[in-house]
């Protein structure tokens, strides 16, 4: 019995000291690997990376270390001095426990993130300077001196949640917005050759000039997606994007190089039908879309390829369109009938920087009224020139029998237009309206907006 209890005593204490290094351990050094991941931050950016709370586990993950950051917040340096760029609720690290003894001058190989509540603001202002160049730019002696400096990825897998990323651009008045609810990735980084299999669910938000293309749209994003490590070049293996109800499927690849990126990626909507462009636009554009019906077909593809550097774009294209397409709300007694149109939205060879959209055949009818419209707009994102033709003999009381308008909104009147026109915004903001050229005519018969 006696040598049972000293048995059980001679087991107990290691397991005891055990348990007690595997808690004791980490109080002591919190501070140490929060200063060392600080200090690995920091010398390599030009900003300030920060935490509010360093907290460290040798249990919840054994044998590895799991590092939680709370608060943590990375601030900009001029022209963009004090904006804060990322900021994370928390960020969960998994690491092997030997990183916790490295210095700052090697680096650390994380094996897991697990990122929530995060806000990444990207922007550029007037004059077409960027808040996220903060990575510093290094000498050769530097380099020579610290070749292992930073962070090495040995990832399984990573999270990121409830999270959003905005980017804002008063060069070009483009605002994007994607909201992050769930993403998720898994593979073996550490090959040299991997995949990596993600998942992403969220919405997202485009406006260009205040104007809405999307609102808010939800999106799901199935990506298989294979990364060849040694030679930074990536491949869309099997890729789904799901906006709303429209389904667009990618393929290509992406080299990345010491000063340039080497683009050529394609996709496409497979079998889409008009309903499922009708369930992308924002409600202030198509309202209520559960009380719509619609028949058409509806195609969509585009590209990017070429190289992108400090002085070149890739360039760029996206062809929609539909024909003879047909909708009713449920509510109202007429349909929009023989729905057409074909857009491109392209840059050209001779000025990547440019985008010109091109709206060719677009055309609707009211019963036996009827509308069309052809457009070219050049430098969409600049002085905006457009030239467009308009074309229409509308009873315009039948809009409000196949478009909701307004609450109490009525219209009463006839329009019969035939116009061609040349302008641009510069000569609009200058007030110089003589120098734009209008063509046609253009006659409204009983026209009333009143309130019922």
């Amino acid at each position: 019995m006696i040598m049972k209890k000293k048995l059980l005593i001679g087991l107990a204490i290691p397991v005891v000291m055990f348990l007690a290094i595997l808690i004791l351990v980490p109080l002591f050094l919190e501070a140490r690997i929060g200063s060392l991941l600080r200090e690995s931050v920091n010398n390599r950016i030009e900003g300030q990376f920060d935490f509010e709370k360093a907290s460290l586990s040798l249990i919840s993950s054994f044998p590895n270390a799991a590092l939680s950051l709370d608060g943590s917040y990375l601030v900009t340096k001029p022209p963009f001095e004090g904006d804060t760029l990322f900021f994370a609720g928390s960020l969960d690290l998994k690491m092997g426990i030997a990183e916790l003894f490295k210095s700052a001058e090697e680096p650390l190989l994380i094996k897991r993130i697990v990122l929530e509540q995060a806000k990444l603001y990207l922007s550029e202002d007037e004059e077409g300077r960027v808040n996220y160049d903060i990575v510093k730019e290094e000498n050769g002696s530097q380099e020579h001196n610290n070749p292992s400096q930073g962070f090495s990825f040995s990832l399984n897998s990573y999270e990121v949640k409830e999270s959003e990323i905005r980017y804002s651009s008063r060069e070009s008045g483009i605002d994007l917005n994607l909201f992050i609810n769930q993403h998720s990735g898994s593979g073996d980084l550490a090959l040299k050759d991997s995949k990596l299999d993600t998942r992403t669910e969220g919405t997202i938000s485009l406006a260009l000039d205040s104007l809405y293309y999307l609102h808010k749209t939800p999106f799901t994003w199935q990506a298989l997606i294979g990364m060849d490590l040694e030679s930074s070049r990536y491949r869309f293996l099997d890729n789904k994007l799901m906006l709303q109800q429209l389904a667009l499927v990618f393929d290509g690849e992406v080299q990345v190089g010491d000063d340039y990126q080497e683009y050529d990626i394609r996709f496409e909507t497979p079998s889409a039908k008009f309903q499922d462009f009708l369930s992308v636009l924002p409600e202030g554009y198509m309202s209520d879309l559960n009380n719509i019906s619609a028949d058409g077909d509806f195609e969509a593809s585009g590209f990017v390829t070429g190289r992108y550097t400090e002085e070149t774009l890739p360039l760029f294209g996206i062809d929609i369109s539909t024909e003879k397409a047909n909708m009713q709300y449920s509510a109202l007694p007429r349909a929009i009938e023989n729905i057409s149109f074909s857009t491109r939205l392209a840059n050209k060879q001779d000025a990547t920087n440019k985008l010109d959209l091109q709206l060719k055949d677009a055309s609707f009818k009211i019963g036996e009224d009827d509308f069309d419209l052809d457009a070219d707009v050049t430098d969409v994102l600049g002085e905006r020139k457009v030239d467009l033709s308009v074309r229409t003999n509308m009873n315009l009381a039948r809009l409000g029998e196949a478009y909701p308008l307004p609450q109490g909104v009525g219209l009463r009147g006839s329009l019969n237009a035939d116009i061609d026109a040349a302008f641009s915004d510069a000569m609009l903001k200058r007030k110089a309206y003589g120098q734009n050229q209008i063509w046609g005519y253009s006659r409204a018969q009983g026209f009333c907006l009143y309130r019922s």
